[in-house]
């Protein structure tokens, strides 16, 4: 073997090397968002992460939503839950203080909902369901707690 293939070779080693050193595999960290979903999961209910909506569809929370569907019947469809992860708690907080007693979720804001909206907040994230289906309601209540609002929105069988 050539000295100049030998020292390219051994250049490439130590490229490959030091790149190993310096981004050694570690495991990837799960998101607050894939962990609420797994949360739900392991009380039995099946979600799956549908992924981002545009932020133009939920402008009164400053993260962008991710939505998670968890069918409920054939002939309803699966039902939604947005998720708001915010890099801080505290904006989490602060966000959901903004959150009218009537289940608006900001002091802008005027949404006519088609069923009961239901607002919980765990560590850094904001959920919000929007329905009345019992299994649902079980899960995040296990999951986050008590919902910090209930609209007034009365649920109706087509809101389900």
């Amino acid at each position: 073997m050539s000295r100049k293939l030998i020292a390219t070779a051994l250049g490439v080693l130590a490229l490959a090397t030091s790149a190993c050193d310096q981004a050694p595999n570690e495991p990837t960290r799960l998101s607050a968002t894939d962990q609420f979903a797994a949360a739900l999961r392991a009380q039995g209910l099946s979600v799956r992460i549908e992924g981002a909506l545009p932020s133009w569809t939920t402008p009164y929370f400053s993260p962008q939503a991710t939505q998670l569907a968890a069918p409920i019947s054939e002939v309803h469809g699966p039902a939604r839950i947005l998720l708001f992860e915010y890099e801080r708690e505290a904006d989490a907080v602060a966000e959901a203080a903004n959150v009218r007693p009537d289940g608006q979720p900001s002091r802008t804001a005027l949404i006519t909902w088609v069923a009961t909206p239901r607002f919980y907040r765990q560590g850094r994230l904001i959920a919000l369901y929007v329905g009345c289906d019992a299994r649902i309601l079980g899960a995040l209540q296990n999951v986050a707690g008590p919902p910090f609002v209930v609209g007034s929105t009365p649920c109706t069988l087509s809101g389900l």
